[in-house]
């Protein structure tokens, strides 16, 4: 286990210095130099996540609304590079994910009722 440890740690030190993140985190910096945009993109991110985890059919509808609702951030250069870096490191992180649970072979049969 401390050899997996040791690993998971020089993998977040690696993420921690790649391109992606360190754009992300360029591009914080600026926004939150701008603090009533910055509280706005908050809302808008909590607001989203909100949708997209409860999800319905509605959801559509209701991220078409929330969008038109923060058009004005949204059409702002500097939020738009922030959510797309941000959008970049979590892709990033999901393929990481898919990898680590893809080469790793567990017998979990109750996930074969849920299909």
């Amino acid at each position: 286990m401390n050899s997996v440890m040791y690993q998971t740690r020089m993998l977040n030190r690696e993420i921690k210095h790649s391109n992606e993140y360190n754009q992300y985190l360029r591009t914080l910096q600026r926004l939150r130099e701008k603090p009533e945009l910055y509280a706005r993109t908050k809302e808008f991110q909590k607001r989203s996540m909100v949708l997209q985890c409860t999800a319905d059919y509605n959801t559509l509808d209701e991220m078409g609304r929330l969008r038109s609702e923060y058009q004005d951030i949204l059409n702002n250069p500097l939020v738009s590079d922030f959510l797309g870096a941000e959008q970049r490191v979590m892709g990033m992180l999901r393929r990481v994910e898919d990898a680590l649970f893809d080469g790793v072979d567990l017998a979990v049969d109750i996930l074969d009722d849920w299909e």
